[in-house]
Parts: C-alpha cells; structure tokens; sequence
C-alpha cells in the first residue's frame, strides 16, 4: 500500500516523473520465466506470483535445489515487487534533479534513499550511490513510463569487516507490458561489482532476464 509519506514525496516530483512511478490499480496476478546468469551460474525458473509465490527451476547448470536457493535469495521476499518498474518509486526522495527533458523524453539524477532498502547491504550501496532514471512515451498523448534505471556507486564501502566494495553498478531496462494496461516491467538487469578481499580484488557480474510475462486468469 502507498503510504501518506510516498503520496506527499511523490507530489514535489516533475509531472513526467510522478505518472510514470504513480502506482498501478493492476490486481491481477502474473505469470513469467526468470533467468539468472553469473559468471559460473545460470538457471530459469517459471514464477507464479500471488499470496504465495511459486518457483519451479526449468533449466540449470546446477541442481534443482541449489539453484531454487540462489533464485529464491535473490528474488523471493517481493518477487512480485520485483518485476515492475514503478516500483521504484520508494527509492526516489522528493527532490531530484533534472537532467534533460523534452516531450518525449525526461531524464532524472537522485540520491536514492536509504530508507527504502530492504537489507543493510543495500542501505550502504544506496548511502554511497547516484541514481539517474529515465522516463519516456511514444507520443504526445500516451502515458509517460519508466524506461531505464541507473545506479552507480560513487564511493567504496564496506559490507563487512574483511570486504570493501570498490565499484558497484546496477542498470534496469523497462519494458511495456500488451497483458498488464501498459505497465512497465523490468525485462533486465545487470549487475557489475568489484570486491577487494584478504589483498584481492574480484569482479562478479550478473544478468537477471523476465520474459513470457503475462497474467494468470482466474480459473489457471
């Protein structure tokens, strides 16, 4: 539910902003295939969202049950909240700067708030980062929606005692749904991190894909 706080926060934004992020009236439950690749891991996994989510692993390079695991730890407390775009409204404060905008197309620069992550890990890269999202619509009357999102950490920090993160970037692309009133899913996400730990430095990347996205009727 919207709280009072976001309603106020998302009154002070620009109006491109405000309708692509208002929240959506959608009820419908949705069905979509979830694909995570890293750099030794891959797996798809068909997703059923509602009071309680469903995840059935349909391709791995690993077991059923460890790649459900790492699935699931990702993506299962809101997977549901997780696939739509206007759900990054939490993250954006009252005050953003704008960087360009035209009929077409707006482009916002924030600090995304701390308050709105959901572990610590994620509080500290939102402390540390800038966030630029771009808004867009196809014609002069069609609705503005999220297009993009790009966060990139401006400073190292530390997760923990023996780690620190030296580079973090997270990029979001959006994309229509026919099934959903227009609204906008995440299609993809890429992640790119670098870590210095016990005097190394490693680099991990992941790709996290949504496809085959469309609702669940009432008697499925």
């Amino acid at each position: 539910m919207i709280t009072t706080v976001l309603i106020a926060i998302a009154a002070a934004w620009p109006a491109p902003l405000s309708q692509a992020l208002a929240p959506s009236t959608e009820e419908r439950r949705a069905s979509f295939e979830l694909e995570v690749v890293s750099d030794d891991f891959r797996a798809v996994g068909a997703v059923r969202t509602g009071e309680t989510p469903s995840l059935t692993i349909v391709d791995a390079n690993v077991p059923d049950t460890e790649a459900r695991d790492r699935l699931m730890q990702d993506n299962g407390d809101d997977i549901e909240g997780r696939i739509w775009c206007d759900g990054f409204a939490s993250q954006v404060p009252d005050t953003v700067t704008t960087l360009h905008e035209d009929e077409l197309e707006a482009r916002y620069r924030y600090k995304p708030s701390e308050a709105s992550a959901e572990d610590e890990m994620e509080r500290k890269f939102f402390a540390h980062s800038m966030s630029t999202l771009t808004v867009r619509r196809d014609t002069m009357d069609a609705p503005w929606r999220v297009s993009d999102l790009i966060m990139t950490l401006n400073e190292p920090f530390k997760p923990n005692l023996a780690a620190r993160v030296t580079a973090m970037d997270l990029a979001f692309s959006c994309v229509l749904s026919p099934h959903f009133n227009g609204r906008s899913y995440r299609s993809e996400m890429t992640m790119d991190i670098e870590v210095a730990a016990l005097f190394q430095t490693m680099s991990m990347n992941q790709r996290v894909l949504i496809t085959n996205l469309r609702p669940i009727e009432a008697d499925e």
